[in-house]
């Protein structure tokens, strides 16, 4: 008996294995990947993953940020600090995804939860270290990890290019602000993901009460080289969101996998992909 439960365990082990590699990078890496690492010395990575060219985007840990889910702007510093008060990791997903216009995928957060402070954006390569990537808490499962160590280990530091664009606004209060449009209009060009371009699909947003929210969505896809034509209010509310049209393109996979919205068939008259955020408007709102 004690061996069909141990049998039944290691099937069980090796199935969950099993999905873990086929659904990870090693089998679909997208041809551009945004990570972020998040601490003292906050960053994002832009990955090239056919191997070409590498970015690197520093934070102050002073510096504010639009934080989507109705958060305002928020010290880079105190957002670890508010994903663990507030249990929801993919704060960071959202708020760096609005900083960068892009897609950043990954996640990588300390154990704690400190506050950090310090006005000065780094001006170097920092490549992530063994503890970052594989002791932080993180969306990314073990052979993501892999894969991304993989990669960090084979690249040098001159691999990466630093991004500098973000503007000089400041707040009523003085803090600096960084500025998605002043990164954007300043970087266009560079983090963009190039099969998206090839695709060329066009995407109208629909949505209900926070056109804001429709902007950011607009802009982060727009980031990602996803023409965005069109948004549009819808009179009703709608709990869930959808993907309509492009279902066997990778843009609109791309936008399934990051928004976490169904996909589905369907011949739209505006654009390719009619995407509907009606049920996710609020997690991309700013108050």
């Amino acid at each position: 008996m004690r061996r069909i439960i141990y049998g039944i365990l290691i099937l069980l082990i090796f199935v969950l294995l099993a999905r873990w590699f086929a659904g990870s990078l090693f089998l679909n890496a997208p041809t551009r990947l945004q990570i972020v690492v998040y601490g003292q010395d906050t960053r994002i990575y832009s990955i090239d993953t056919e191997g070409n060219t590498h970015y690197i985007i520093h934070f102050a840990s002073d510096e504010k940020i639009g934080v989507p889910g109705g958060y305002s702007y928020y010290r880079v510093g105190g957002l670890g600090k508010l994903v663990h008060l507030e249990k929801k990791p993919q704060i960071l997903g959202r708020a760096f995804s609005l900083a960068s216009s892009s897609f950043v995928s990954y996640y990588f957060n300390p154990p704690t939860d400190s506050v950090y402070y310090g006005g000065q954006v780094k001006d170097e390569v920092i490549m992530p270290n063994a503890t970052e990537l594989f002791r932080y808490e993180s969306n990314a499962n073990v052979f993501d990890r892999l894969y991304l160590f993989l990669h960090f280990l084979q690249v040098k530091k001159s691999d990466y290019l630093l991004l500098r664009g973000r503007g000089d606004a400041q707040d009523k209060n003085g803090a600096r602000m960084f500025l998605p449009e002043t990164f954007s209009k300043e970087t266009e060009g560079f983090i963009f993901n190039a099969a998206y371009r090839r695709e060329r699909q066009t995407v109208q947003i629909l949505y209900t009460k926070y056109y804001n929210a429709a902007r950011t969505v607009g802009n982060i896809l727009e980031g990602n080289g996803i023409r965005v034509v069109d948004i549009k209010k819808a009179e009703k509310s709608n709990s869930k969101c959808s993907i309509a049209g492009g279902e066997k393109t990778e843009t609109a996979r791309a936008m399934k996998d990051f928004f976490h919205c169904a996909l589905k068939p369907a011949k739209n008259e505006v654009s390719d992909i009619l995407f509907d955020i009606r049920g996710i408007e609020k997690d991309w709102e700013i108050e």
